[in-house]
């Protein structure tokens, strides 16, 4: 719900231009709270907290950083999320005696750490990010929800540590020692070609130096110690129930995921949802249209092209007598929303597909909507992606172990790295990259079979992009997404359920199906799984040649450093060659959409049309971020 942001001098005191910098950090992500603004700093003078607000709760009520100074305590937080139990913990705290001033979770959050410290997460039933100073023990205390929702980024500069919501936030402190982080890099285009949508680890960002604390997971730094200590307080856990009573896993499932739609529905202001016409986003609607309060619905469009995804979109608005937003975008509106999209995210893409996400926002925006519900994380929780992604289906049955599974991934990484050129390549040698996050993402537990080990990788790289880019783009427009099916309680329900009972009879997500049947039409409920829309029409491939053509000659010379100029060149004048062998504005039902598709692991790797819209969108961030 908002954008936050600080300093510790973990030596001295603060220095003349440290408050300047940190109000600079919070308006540099003013976008994430259009509603007030606020900095505070410490009795002791070594910290300093900005906060910009996105008014959902306690509307105008309340300010943050929120100070807290009681019989010699002094604390200061700043916090962007909500934690939905907040009134239960309210009646807790105050049975042991907590006064609260305010109705907000803010003050619930604070009272929470002097009742439990550190382990309060422990209580939290919500999507939090949250900075704590102590004046007790003079410690920052960094914290972020179980999956991830919300994103919390830190900088370490000598004796001084930042944080900020977003990596743009550490753009004012970094000026013009701002550097790309080359292993990111490095990693992103690994990606591209292994699972399916590439993005930085879960630890890492786009920029040298600028770290991401993980999901689910503690950071403390103290004044006079500069050691940073991170605890990881959870993590997704495999314990799969042997019972094979699908009719039980129905029902608690439903229960479940209908309590967290329903404690994300804000009471003070407008609110929407964004209906892709698929499963996951079609359930989540028809719950919302069961509440009083009624959001609006919007879905992803365009001019032309292929989008079987708008005629379910369309058909649910139809069985349930909805108002839908279905408004069309041409290629080239797409398109021009490029720099918006990379400045949003600060970090390049390898899918269009968030073009369209991003003016789905726009659309709530337009409206009013201050909160937006969507359906991000059922396929990875319940294994959506099985007949039609790498590492699932086919592969999982030509894979024999998880050893097996990194040895693919090195093979492919000759396909993946020849875009870049040869000194990159042997100053970040794939083998190295993959290892790593083959054992810190994929085989953490080897006890693990192979199935849950590939839908823990999916869950720890692919989710929190999925998450990020719905974080970044609603923020864009000053909306925050809630995410139901990142309920920590409902999840660990989904990964309960044996990996067969949702994925028998070629049925991707089958108990989740079975869940809601009778209260969706069966012909929503069991369509075939399609990928998020993405235009893909001659117009929009033709415009994304002419953009790369267009960058190419205003770049700044250290890209050509990490990407080979030559190969790129050969492989555009392939791609022309391909694309204007179509008509132009038309589509063809076969090739064209092949582009789109991802290629198994046990395949040959194959050209993607998501090659060039990535480089289109490095050049375009890389530019923005280090251009002359």
């Amino acid at each position: 719900m908002c954008g936050i942001a600080g300093l510790v001098h973990l030596q001295a005191g603060l220095e003349g231009n440290d408050i300047f910098k940190v109000a600079a950090m919070a308006e540099a992500i003013s976008h994430r709270g259009p509603d007030g603004k606020g900095l505070e700093r410490s009795k002791c003078k070594h910290t300093v907290f900005s906060h910009r607000m996105l008014s959902i709760v306690d509307v105008g009520n309340y300010v943050q950083p929120f100070v807290y100074k009681e019989q010699g305590i002094e604390l200061l937080l700043t916090f962007n999320g909500e934690i939905y139990n907040y009134l239960e913990l309210r009646e807790s705290l105050a049975t042991c005696g907590h006064i609260f001033r305010t109705k907000s979770d803010t003050e619930v959050l604070l009272h929470a750490y002097l009742e439990w410290g550190e382990g309060c997460v422990e209580y939290f039933d919500g999507d939090f990010a949250f900075a704590i100073y102590d004046g007790r023990n003079r410690c920052l205390t960094l914290a972020r929800d179980r999956l991830g929702v919300k994103p919390l980024f830190y900088y370490f500069d000598k004796e001084k540590f930042y944080f900020g919501s977003e990596p743009k936030a550490f753009f004012p402190v970094l000026g013009k020692d701002r550097k790309p982080d080359l292993i990111t890099i490095a990693d992103f285009f690994l990606e591209k070609d292994i699972l399916v949508d590439a993005c930085a680890r879960p630890d890492r960002s786009f920029y040298e130096n600028v770290r991401c604390l993980e999901p689910g997971s503690i950071l403390q730094v103290r004044v006079g110690n500069p050691k940073i200590t991170i605890l990881k307080y959870w993590e997704p856990s495999f314990h799969r129930n042997k019972d094979k009573d699908i009719g039980r896993f129905s029902t608690e499932i439903r229960n479940e995921l209908i309590q967290a739609v329903v404690e994300r529905v804000p009471g003070e202001v407008d609110y929407g949802a964004l209906l892709s016409g698929g499963v996951d986003s079609s359930i989540i609607s028809s719950i919302l249209l069961e509440q009083s309060k009624k959001p609006t619905i919007a879905t992803i469009n365009f001019t032309r092209g292929y989008n079987p995804d708008i005629d379910y979109a369309e058909l649910f608005a139809e069985r349930f007598s909805i108002e839908l937003d279905a408004y069309a975008w041409s290629p080239a509106s797409l398109l021009e929303e490029l720099d918006a999209l990379v400045y949003a995210m600060d970090e390049p893409h390898d899918t269009s597909r968030q073009l369209g996400l991003l003016l789905a926002y726009k659309r709530l925006s337009d409206r009013n909507c201050k909160v937006a519900i969507v359906g991000e994380g059922s396929d990875e929780f319940n294994f959506g992606y099985y007949y039609s992604y790498p590492g699932f289906g086919v592969d999982a049955q030509l894979i024999s172990s998880k050893s097996e599974f990194l040895k693919k991934c090195i093979l492919r990484s000759d396909f993946a790295n020849q875009w870049l050129t040869a000194d990159f390549r042997a100053m970040h040698p794939a083998s190295e990259l993959l290892e790593f996050s083959y054992s810190r993402y994929f085989d953490c537990d080897s006890s693990e079979s192979y199935l849950d080990a590939i839908q823990r990788y999916y869950i720890n790289r692919f989710l929190k992009y999925r998450l990020d880019v719905n974080d970044r783009c609603a923020m864009y427009y000053g909306i925050e997404s809630r995410v139901p099916y990142c309920d920590h309680k409902l999840v660990e329900f989904f990964l309960e359920v044996p990996p067969q009972l949702n994925c028998e009879a070629h049925t991707e997500k089958r108990i989740l199906r079975n869940a809601f049947q009778g209260r969706l039409p069966d012909v929503l409920l069991f369509r075939k799984k399609h990928p998020l829309p993405e235009n893909n029409t001659v117009s929009m491939h033709n415009l994304i040649i002419q953009q790369i053509e267009r960058r190419m000659p205003r770049l700044n010379s250290g890209i050509w450093d990490i990407v080979d100029r030559n190969r790129v060149l050969l492989e555009l004048n392939k791609y022309m060659n391909l694309i204007h062998s179509f008509d132009y504005g038309g589509f063809d039902s076969g090739t064209l959409r092949e582009l789109s598709q991802p290629t198994l692991l046990t395949a040959t790797p194959k050209f993607r049309a998501k090659h060039f819209f990535l480089l289109l969108s490095l050049f375009t961030w890389y530019n923005t971020n280090f251009g002359d």
